[in-house]
């Protein structure tokens, strides 16, 4: 009713009036239709997450959203399928992977120079020649936390076209010596 009646008022002032007030109301008009869809479509969604939270499991259904840090581990918060988030977060740039292993795995790895990518790593008793290697991108903890070590990370792309995220822990050298995780596969 109140969208009609917002429609069919009488105006009898000037014409350049007329068009203002009747391209108001028809953006208010379009904004409530607009509005009533996205509550349509929240409402199917949140069906479909209580269907597929009743199905898999309470925890097992999750959205994935932004968080500013650089430690990867902290720069994706895991939350309800609705939560709101900041449209103005952005998702890392560059070679990261969203999805990360958790905890990183453990690989056997080869690099002929210290600081150097791996030429081939070892990873779920398959081998894995490096292609083509990008990197290192270092990574440290906050200076004020203990027993945090910093790793340099390589994307890295193998024979067949697969791209993985690596990354060294510990330096060279130094005892203990340096070990090489896999912390996530790159899309």
């Amino acid at each position: 009713e109140e969208q009609s009646a917002d429609l069919h008022e009488e105006d009898n002032s000037q014409p350049a009036g007329h068009i203002e007030r009747a391209q108001h109301r028809s953006a208010k008009l379009a904004r409530r239709m607009i509005d009533g869809e996205d509550l349509r479509r929240q409402a199917r969604c949140a069906r479909l997450f209580d269907a597929l939270t009743a199905r898999l499991g309470d925890g097992r259904v999750a959205r994935l959203l932004p968080h500013s840090s650089h430690v990867p581990e902290q720069a994706v918060l895991r939350c309800p399928p609705l939560a709101r988030f900041d449209p103005q977060a952005s998702w890392p740039v560059g070679r990261r992977p969203i999805r990360l292993f958790d905890p990183p795995e453990p690989v056997e790895a080869v690099a002929p120079i210290p600081d150097n990518p791996p030429v081939l790593f070892r990873w779920r008793r398959t081998t894995h020649r490096i292609r083509l290697a990008d990197g290192p991108e270092r990574i440290a903890d906050a200076w004020w936390k203990e027993h945090a070590p910093t790793r340099d990370y390589y994307c890295v792309e193998d024979e067949t076209g697969q791209r993985f995220w690596l990354y060294r822990e510990g330096w060279f050298g130094a005892d203990p010596p340096p070990r090489w995780f896999l912390h996530g596969l790159v899309s």
